[in-house]
């Protein structure tokens, strides 16, 4: 077994470096947005956003959909660069990143969900959980045999290409979204334009460019790749598309209602909750504190 993996040890020992930085800068990230960004206006209000199954989003889990925003830049332009540039290194260390990511966040779903019985992967629907570890299964059966045995093949170039880029562009247009409120007449055309814009590069990049670089590597890899190599890819891309697919779905549905319906308009009524009961109000409390003139 050692001697099968010391040709990769560069490889897993970049890993392993990337899975210890990455942790730390994660929890330092997590520390800052909880100490320092609670009391913005733009996070008050994407706590406040109501998710379909889970409902109101809440500050945890705001801060751990967030974290992931540094790995994620920083991995899709080490990628896109990796692919323009024809840079196995720059690749490597790109994907590395996303596998320090899922396997950091794997564990902490099992952290949360199975050991310490709480926290939002605890609270979480089990559905959710269930499209996270299958969406993190990714980790072992295809970024680290493909940094190992593929880094210098174009087309798993274009795949990660097509992956972090479109990862990247979701960010930035959920960090739009969930800013905003549709049903204030200011804000209304900025959430819906980047909704759109969301949902259009979900078509192109992970429907066009990353199946466009699956055909490619099967066409040039598949007859020469190992049976068991075989077996893990098949089974990472249909994980990953059957991802896809319900993610389209889910924002293809909810495009057609902001653009099309009645629900960009009429707000629908608040739930009174223990958590709504808890959170901090609206009103400033110098008004609050401020006392009327006594009756004469």
């Amino acid at each position: 077994m050692l001697s099968y993996l010391e040709p990769h040890s560069l490889i897993l020992t970049q890993a392993a470096i990337q899975l210890v930085s990455w942790h730390y800068i994660f929890e330092y990230f997590m520390w800052y947005m909880a100490t320092y960004m609670t009391k913005k206006r733009w996070f008050i209000k994407g706590s406040r956003k109501p998710v379909p199954g889970v409902g109101v989003l809440g500050e945890e889990a705001l801060i751990q959909m967030l974290a992931p925003m540094t790995q994620h830049v920083f991995g899709g332009a080490l990628i896109a660069l990796g692919y323009f540039t024809n840079s196995p290194q720059l690749f490597i260390t790109g994907a590395l990143s996303e596998f320090a990511y899922e396997i950091l966040d794997t564990v902490k779903i099992v952290q949360q969900r199975f050991i310490a019985k709480k926290g939002w992967y605890f609270n979480a629907p089990a559905a959710m959980i269930g499209l996270f570890v299958v969406h993190h299964s990714g980790a072992f059966t295809v970024i680290l045999p493909i940094c190992m045995f593929y880094a210098d093949n174009e087309h798993a170039h274009r795949m990660g290409y097509g992956l972090l880029s479109y990862a990247v562009i979701h960010l930035v247009m959920s960090s739009i979204t969930g800013s905003r409120d549709i049903y204030d007449l200011k804000e209304r055309g900025q959430f819906l334009v980047a909704y759109l814009l969301n949902f259009v590069g979900m078509i192109y990049f992970r429907w066009f460019v990353v199946l466009t670089g699956v055909y490619g590597f099967v066409c040039d890899q598949f007859p020469t790749m190992p049976m068991k190599w075989r077996f893990l890819f098949i089974f990472y891309v249909v994980m990953i598309k059957l991802f896809d697919c319900m993610n389209t779905m889910l924002c293809a549905t909810q495009l057609y209602a902001w653009l099309f319906t009645s629900k960009s308009t009429v707000r629908p009524p608040k739930e009174i909750t223990k958590e709504s009961l808890m959170r901090p109000t609206e009103i400033p409390m110098a008004l609050i504190r401020c006392r009327s003139a006594p009756l004469c």
